[in-house]
């Protein structure tokens, strides 16, 4: 199975002297995906991902997080805090020393109710930590271990096998959204995609819908494209406020989605500036 995180790194590399604005975020991100990728290498060997996707074609989640064999990821997730926190933030790492003293329940049960959807607040309070950092280590922690299950069960996104429905949730895992996709199919042109906040799914979204609150309204839904990197843009909703980026893979063919939305910073700060709402934080949490 080949890792995404080569790819992502080296994007992460190009876009260091160009997204200025993003330059501390990105310099983070090369370092912590090589803690990724390791985790990403650990969850490929092993059998629990052959069981979590063990399910019909038509299941919803297609790999169902429930089934994961979760206490064995718990040495491994001390293995990765311990690697991260000398790279971290100074917040980041002051909470690492209190999340390795946990006991394995407790950092289980955060695995458990991150994977569930759920806030890590009563998880957070049990340990003695704020949610934000615990949460930071287990979505950075399960991203690699989901993106195996994404990735032992998926192809290449395709019209065909992707037909555009309103699904607002990931097919795959049941996480949210964190940006769209647009790209030319082998079968159809100018298509959408949704790409999962935890497992990198992709899935076809009608093009002129909110993945946030269902508006189809043109009037309601408005763009604001990024001045520095011209192949992202925001889309926005009036009717619910939330947003969302965009990657436009026809313009920039050389982007690796993830990245690029976490390079394009300026334009959460212009987001937040108009008192709209992201659907869904990035890894770094903007």
């Amino acid at each position: 199975m080949i890792s995404p995180y080569t790819a992502r790194r080296r994007r992460a590399i190009e876009l260091l002297g160009t997204a200025l604005p993003a330059e501390e975020l990105l310099g983070f991100l090369i370092g912590l995906m090589e803690h990724q990728a390791a985790v990403f290498d650990w969850a490929t060997a092993r059998e629990f991902r052959e069981d979590a996707g063990r399910v019909r074609a038509t299941d919803v989640p297609r790999f169902d997080p429930a089934r994961l064999a979760l206490p064995p990821m718990v040495p491994e997730l001390r293995k990765f805090v311990v690697g991260v926190a000398p790279i971290a933030t100074d917040v980041l790492s002051r909470a690492a020393s209190i999340i390795l003293d946990a006991t394995d329940d407790r950092l289980l049960s955060a695995l458990e109710q991150f994977l569930e959807g759920g806030s890590l607040a009563d998880s957070a309070l049990e340990i003695g930590t704020d949610e934000a950092p615990l949460t930071f280590y287990s979505r950075a922690f399960l991203q690699p271990v989901m993106e195996t299950l994404r990735l032992s069960q998926d192809g290449p996104p395709s019209d065909a096998h992707h037909g555009a429905d309103d699904r607002r949730t990931c097919p795959g895992c049941g996480h949210p959204p964190l940006l769209s996709i647009f790209r030319d199919g082998a079968e159809k042109q100018n298509a959408r995609y949704l790409c999962c906040s935890l497992c990198s799914y992709e899935w076809a979204f009608p093009r002129l819908t909110c993945p946030l609150c269902g508006e189809s309204a043109s009037k309601a839904l408005l763009h604001h494209t990024s001045e520095s990197l011209p192949h992202i843009r925001i889309d926005e909703c009036r009717s619910c406020r939330g947003y969302l980026k965009a990657i436009d893979l026809r313009k920039a063919g050389s982007a690796v989605p993830i990245i690029d939305e976490i390079a394009a910073i300026e334009l959460d700060l212009w987001a937040g500036e108009r008192s709209f709402q992201k659907g869904c934080t990035n890894l770094l949490g903007f």
